[in-house]
């Protein structure tokens, strides 16, 4: 989103936090950053493509980072002999490197444990 808002212009969109992108819905985001309902029709398709071009790339993966309080409640997971898997349901195979590399660096399980699931090609259904 940031990187958008700067390639346009938009100095709204070039602000946005980690916190404001709170669902998978692009309209949920940009109304959280005071766009008007009808900007927010105009600027979503063109978000949309310039989003799903980069975000599951190996670029991109490996500046994940983790939610606030994720890593509490992790270290409870583990501690109570749970184990860690992440599903990166978006993620292309070719993403497979730099998403692991994200997870070993972020979990607070390290590089032990970590689990990836990703799935051949972006358009396959997530839940499949």
């Amino acid at each position: 989103m940031r990187e958008y808002g700067r390639l346009r212009g938009d100095a709204r969109l070039a602000a946005c936090a980690p916190v404001a992108v709170q669902t998978w819905e692009l309209r949920d985001t940009n109304a959280s950053l005071r766009l008007s309902e009808s900007e927010v029709e105009a600027v979503v398709p063109d978000i949309r493509d310039f989003w799903r071009d980069r975000f599951f790339s190996s670029e991109y993966c490996k500046d994940d980072t983790p939610a606030a309080g994720a890593h509490d409640y992790l270290r409870a997971v583990l501690a109570a002999g749970g184990e860690i898997s992440t599903s990166l349901a978006g993620t292309r195979r070719w993403g497979r490197a730099p998403s692991r590399a994200s997870a070993a660096r972020t979990s607070p399980a390290g590089r032990r444990a970590v689990q990836l699931w990703l799935k051949p090609a972006l358009a396959d259904d997530d839940d499949r």
